[in-house]
């Protein structure tokens, strides 16, 4: 279990005021009976009765843009920094309900495949692919990030291994 990886495989969910914290944590826990779920334990050979799961409460932050930063290509094997982004919320890249634009990048920050999003600082964007190479090298290990984009600067909402 330890050396198996679930990001994503789990729901997560706007934070609903009308219900008490206990009630929002218990949401994310009952996903582990969602079927999508299930079929991905079954399929990593793990029992879903030794799940144990932590729950994150973070705020929502709402930016120009979002998405995610993968610091190695894994479908191609290559050493760049792979952008996927979108207007608005994270949600929609992460939860794979909207086809995201994609740069690529090198890992000097060089800009090596698609058009830089109107309204966002390039500087921004470089000192963002700047930071994930840091957090990378802290990691040891490629690393998955989610961020939001605003105009001058940039906020990292999570991180996870990739390897």
């Amino acid at each position: 279990m330890e050396s198996s990886c679930c990001c994503g495989v789990f729901n997560s969910f706007t934070y609903d005021k009308n219900r008490s914290l206990y009630e929002n944590v218990l949401r994310v826990w009952d996903s582990v009976s969602d079927s999508a779920a299930q079929n991905y334990l079954r399929l990593i050979s793990v029992d879903i009765h030794k799940i144990r799961m932590a729950v994150i409460v973070q705020e929502l932050k709402i930016g120009l843009f979002s998405g995610v930063i993968q610091t190695h290509d894994l479908v191609n094997d290559e050493d760049r920094i792979i952008v996927e982004y979108e207007p608005g919320s994270v949600d929609a890249v992460v939860g794979g309900r909207n086809d995201a634009e994609m740069l690529i990048f090198n890992k000097t920050g060089e800009l090596i495949q698609g058009d830089y999003p109107e309204n966002i600082s390039i500087q921004c964007v470089q000192e963002l692919i700047k930071s994930c190479c840091i957090i990378e090298n802290l990691y040891c290990a490629p690393v998955e990030i989610e961020f939001q984009l605003f105009a001058t600067e940039s906020y990292i909402l999570q991180i996870r291994k990739l390897t």
